[in-house]
């Protein structure tokens, strides 16, 4: 049973502004095409492998924007956006908003977005191949 703050399969992403690791204000609804969102703990060893595995995924999915949802510090994702390319945008919640705002408790997790703003697809990682594979079966 969802609860109302609860994002479930096929429903719209939540309308919320954020800022990213630069100040910047962003709406994720206002980000045109296709959307990952990855939410990461900098205490979880998985999110940090992860890490090589999305700078990759960056070239490989062309007309869709990343998310890093991080419960870092700011120097935390100031070294993220050293080695991140541009384009990827990362965004400080700690795990309670994490938890709150889309019901995400475990790390690594993923979140499909689609053009529309519908969560089409979204879960614990096995592997960013499976991700990209479920991009492309959407398009």
């Amino acid at each position: 049973m969802n609860t109302e703050n609860e994002l479930a399969f096929k429903e719209h992403l939540l309308y919320k502004n954020y800022k990213n690791h630069q100040g910047v204000s962003m709406n994720l609804h206002e980000t045109k095409g296709g959307k990952v969102l990855f939410f990461l703990s900098v205490f979880c060893i998985r999110c940090l492998e992860l890490i090589p595995e999305i700078i990759k995924m960056s070239d490989d999915v062309p007309n869709t924007t990343i998310f890093i949802f991080s419960n870092g510090t700011e120097k935390d994702h100031q070294e993220m956006e050293s080695i991140f390319p541009l384009g990827v945008n990362i965004i400080g919640l700690n795990d309670e908003e994490m938890e709150e705002e889309y019901s995400v408790s475990l790390h690594p997790y993923y979140f499909l977005v689609d053009k529309n703003n519908i969560v089409y697809s979204k879960g614990n990682i096995k592997s960013i191949d499976h991700i990209k594979e479920r991009i492309n079966i959407e398009r």
